[in-house]
């Protein structure tokens, strides 16, 4: 028999009566009578419950709560509605760029008080903040993302063309190394004379050039030696395999941290998705940040993940850490200024507060774009001598073959390329000779291949085959076995070159030794070579797909601008009839002055609520001689959350008294005397008071809750 899952909002609902049942017990009844009146006993918790969950089911009461609504109170209820897990602390970290902690605080502390929001404790013992179900329906139409992600207005435009990072710009820089792999320190800061070379070829490009070089080394596609770089040419065969928009997120990423794979993963996901979500009109800096925080919160980490192959579900759970990355936010940031730099984002100007506007960078807008095979001809030109000039069209799985064998000389408005005797070199070092490099030439290149550069190529590779130097381990077979070696695959594997007839170089390197190939070859041999194993096979980097835009819809306002106007004014002629009802009532300043809180903190939805015996008595103020007095008002102001007002002698002169307004954090107590611990309001100065020579403490009450 199927049974059928119950309702997500029915559990919703359980959940908030459930959280409300387990306050302690002088919330719940200042709550209750608040909201429904004095509580008589004896009583019933659900009933009581049942009772307050009425009111919000009543049309008057909602419009009510709804008129209420803020901008703030619009702009937390968004953020709620959209963080995954809210907790206060992630809410404070979202709006502390916007607005002081101890405003933040006091926002939600006022939303809860008018039951909008609710807390409670998940499986990990977290306090998650949640919207009060019952009023889900009636706020829907206010959680808009526009709020958390505001379009800006732009004070400037910038006129300039930005840079973008570009196949042909990285591929020449990996020329570059190739050509000086001495370039570097031990700290990957360029040498002098390298930084004088590098502003030749690159004018204006050290910054984007240094970061270049951490992306390599951090995605192990450079070596980082000694003393000098090694390009590990099959990591980048495979790296280049991605598509460019990967590619450039990748570096973006490897450029801010080292990460493990899954990290890398996580991140560069993270990157791809909040460069789809950027409107046209382009998010300010802190807005791109806040769409990284929302998406990285929002989305659950296993929806982001790409679907694959149980292959690679296998290789991908044991290669990476499966703990979900959570947002630092300096690492995003870091991220996100790297991408500035690359070119993923450009800034399109700036706002009235000097913050860049950014949008999608030609890079990231030009990545998808291809070109056929007939147009890629005549993409290379070379010039007079050895000279050769690269057009941009071309991908970096197509440029790195050519840059084996060429030098960069200029990377500017145009890229030259230089082809010489020591660049060729490299690609005969790789068993790449002249005929695979005239048709690598040929294939980009629209006329015939010049005279002279042929012949050139031709002598520098006699002359390098006339003396060769090897270095390595030599296999030696019979005739008989010779066939087997060159048919064998797993043997294949371990040849670098033929030398002559039965005589083949192997690949192992000498700090290794070839125990393993001895084993993988099959072959007899009489004693044993120690030598290593071979270096594991290069895996394919992490799996990301095409980023996802996940505020496309919650973009569109469904409230107007108009609606709130009209809220406005129906709250302050609510607001005043609640006053004139409040002034025509005989009641104590206690009592005045407790719902006169109540209208100010937005809890009273109906006139019926305007009851002085629902205001429970309560000392406010002591004085000097009432030393005890003054430590239980200062514990309950520490426990509520509310300011003080502090009159207290002036130090520099003791016989004038100053007031002094601020939120006490703590009670330091002596042997004879207590210090409070007091935050002073607006300059939020912390200072230290003696509690005896206090003359006067009165509580402010911020809150409806004692």
């Amino acid at each position: 028999m199927q049974i059928e899952k119950e309702d997500p909002k029915v559990q919703r609902i359980i959940r908030w009566r459930n959280s409300m049942s387990l306050l302690n017990d002088d919330r719940f009844f200042e709550i209750m009578r608040i909201y429904i009146g004095e509580v008589r006993t004896p009583f019933n918790k659900d009933k009581l419950l049942e009772q307050l969950s009425s009111i919000f089911r009543k049309e008057q009461n909602r419009e009510k709560i709804i008129a209420y609504l803020s901008d703030f109170d619009i702009k937390i209820i968004s953020a709620v509605a959209s963080i995954e897990n809210a907790t206060k602390d992630k809410l404070t970290e979202f709006f502390k760029t916007e607005y002081p902690v101890s405003e933040i605080y006091s926002e939600l502390l006022n939303l809860t008080e008018r039951l909008i929001i609710y807390s409670y404790k998940n499986d990990r013992e977290e306090s998650i903040i949640a919207l009060n179900p019952l009023l889900e329906d009636v706020l829907k139409p206010y959680v808009n993302v526009k709020k958390l992600l505001p379009e800006p207005v732009l004070a400037a435009h910038n006129f300039d063309a930005p840079f973008s990072l570009s196949p042909l710009f990285i591929a020449s820089f990996i020329s570059y190394i190739y050509e000086n792999p001495e370039m570097c320190r031990n700290n990957t800061s360029f040498k002098k004379k390298d930084l004088e070379r590098l502003e030749e070829i690159f004018p204006g490009k050290q910054k984007i050039l240094e970061l270049l070089l951490k992306g390599f080394v951090n995605l192990k596609l450079v070596k980082q030696g000694e003393k000098s770089l090694e390009v590990d040419e099959k990591r980048f065969e495979i790296f280049a395999q991605n598509p460019e928009i990967q590619q450039y997120a990748f570096l973006c990423t490897a450029a801010a941290v080292r990460l493990g794979r899954e990290g890398l993963r996580s991140q560069t996901q993270l990157l791809l998705d909040v460069a789809a979500s950027i409107p046209q009109t382009g998010l300010s800096k802190s807005s791109l940040l806040r769409t990284a925080f929302l998406i990285s919160n929002k989305i659950p980490d296993e929806d982001r993940r790409p679907a694959t192959g149980r292959f690679f579900r296998i290789l991908e759970n044991h290669l990476q850490n499966s703990a979900k990355t959570e947002f630092s936010g300096q690492i995003e940031e870091a991220i996100i200024d790297n991408a500035i730099e690359f070119g993923f984002f450009s800034e399109t100007g700036k706002t009235e507060n000097e913050e860049p506007v950014l949008v999608p960078g030609a890079g990231l807008l030009n990545s998808t774009q291809t070109i056929s095979q007939e147009q890629k001809k005549g993409i290379l030109n070379i010039n007079a001598g050895t000279s050769i000039t690269i057009m941009p069209g071309l991908s970096l799985k197509e440029l790195l073959p050519l840059i084996l064998f060429m030098n960069v000389k200029n990377s500017s408005t145009v890229t030259e390329f230089e082809i010489t005797r020591k660049s060729v070199s490299r690609a005969f070092d790789k068993s790449i000779m002249k005929p695979q490099i005239m048709d690598l030439l040929l294939q980009y290149n629209a006329y015939k291949i010049p005279q002279n550069l042929e012949i050139n190529i031709e002598e520098w590779q006699r002359s390098y085959s006339s003396a060769l130097l090897y270095k390595g381990y030599v296999l030696k077979v019979d005739e008989k076995q010779e066939r087997l070696v060159q048919n064998n695959p797993k043997i294949a594997a371990y040849i670098q070159l033929q030398l002559a007839p039965g005589v083949f170089l192997l690949n192992i390197p000498l700090s290794q030794e070839p125990d393993q190939f001895i084993k993988d070859s099959g072959l007899d041999f009489m004693g044993n070579v120690k030598t290593a194993a071979p270096e594991a096979e290069t895996i394919n980097y992490p799996l990301v797909r095409r980023g996802t835009n996940y505020f496309n819809e919650s973009r569109k306002p469904s409230v107007t601008e108009q609606v709130l106007y009209d809220h406005e004014k129906q709250v302050q002629e609510f607001k005043d009839s609640l006053i004139r009802k409040l002034d025509s009532m005989e009641l104590s300043k206690q009592q005045y002055e407790g719902l006169m809180t109540r209208i100010e903190r937005k809890v009273i939805l109906n006139e019926e609520q305007l009851k002085p015996e629902t205001v429970r008595m309560e000392i406010l103020e002591a004085d000097g001689m009432n030393y005890t007095g003054k430590i239980h008002l200062l514990e309950n102001a520490i426990q509520s959350g509310d300011m003080i007002e502090l009159t207290i002698p002036d130090e520099t002169n003791p016989s004038r008294l100053e007031k002094l307004l601020g939120q006490p954090l703590m009670l330091a107590k002596q042997t004879n005397d207590s210090l409070v611990k007091l935050a002073l309001h607006k300059t939020g100065e912390i200072r230290f008071y003696s509690v005896s020579r206090a003359n006067h403490i009165k509580i402010f009450r911020t809150s409806i809750f004692r």
